[in-house]
């Protein structure tokens, strides 16, 4: 009976060394934090990006529509197919095929079905539902924008298009959905190679294809920069979606679910309640009232959201 005793006394002391560590540890994450003026700052930084952004497109779709062609595009475009070797173009060629209406739907679809597959069922929504609506929200601003695209007499064309060109499909495609994918891949996945692989491929793709679609002589730069600032935009209210979606466990999924769930019993716990079952110790109250708390210590340390003052 004495050893019983003994030894619940002796699992005290390393439980509490143990919340010393939990307090330790809160006291090593406050030094990573910024200061609550800084976060303020970056609040701030971040709003006043989103108010640039929507005041900038404004002016350039207002621009793009009432002037079809903006001189400083096409000196641009020229002064980017003079610069580059001939072939340039096939490397721009490549960044630009996935953005056309066929494989950006055959992408959509199949990484919507991917995600939907391994768990993600949340992500996997979001990814569909902000897929489908980038290509539809560009489609409406270009039907009342109605800029036509670059002409093969000002500059040279690869391929012509009959579709309108303002802001670019591509860079908005690429910049909301490649970069919620972005988003999801530096999140989820732990610290692999993959994720690496699928963070520099994505973001390859996002900064190159503004260039590819001027090289290609498809679209001009305020085009291009148009697609830029509403991608972002988009992207923006698309993480905020995913974020309060996610928060709330809108759909349960079984992988990479936020909202707090009651956890299992451990096997410490389950050894407790084994404990306390025993006729020997239900008879003695001083070692059931020791075993007691020292499962209030254990269940302080597995809680650090509540560290000691």
């Amino acid at each position: 009976m004495r050893k019983v005793s003994s030894r619940t006394k002796s699992n005290k002391a390393p439980a509490r060394h143990r919340r010393k560590g939990v307090s330790s540890r809160w006291r090593n994450a406050r030094d990573w934090i910024a200061s609550k003026r800084l976060r303020r700052l970056r609040i701030y930084i971040f709003q006043g990006y989103v108010l640039l952004a929507l005041i900038a497109f404004s002016g350039l779709a207002l621009l793009a529509y009432t002037v079809p062609v903006f001189q400083p595009d096409v000196y641009i475009t020229r002064d980017l197919q003079a610069a580059m070797p001939a072939g340039f173009g096939v490397l721009m060629q490549w960044i630009s095929w996935p953005g056309y209406f066929l494989q950006s739907s055959v992408i959509v679809f199949t990484v919507t079905l991917l995600l939907a597959t391994i768990g993600l069922r949340w992500e996997a929504l979001m990814a569909l539902l902000f897929g489908i609506g980038t290509g539809a929200l560009n489609t409406l601003i270009k039907i009342v924008i109605q800029r036509p695209r670059p002409g093969a007499d000002l500059v040279n064309v690869f391929q012509a298009l009959d579709s309108y060109s303002f802001p670019s499909g591509h860079v908005m495609f690429y910049t909301a959905y490649f970069g919620f994918l972005l988003f999801l891949s530096f999140t989820l996945l732990k610290r692999t190679w993959l994720r690496y692989l699928f963070i520099t491929v994505l973001l390859i793709l996002i900064a190159l294809v503004g260039v590819s679609r001027m090289y290609l002589g498809e679209h001009w730069a305020s085009d291009v920069l148009g697609g830029y600032l509403l991608g972002s935009l988009v992207l923006i209210l698309a993480v905020m979606i995913y974020r309060w979606g996610k928060e709330r466990s809108v759909i349960h999924q079984p992988v990479a679910e936020d909202r707090d769930r009651a956890p299992e019993p451990s096997d410490e716990k389950i050894e407790i309640k084994e404990a306390l079952k025993n006729p020997l110790i239900i008879k003695n109250e001083q070692v059931k009232q020791e075993i007691k708390e020292d499962a209030k210590d254990s269940l302080n340390d597995h809680h650090p959201d509540h560290p000691e003052s």
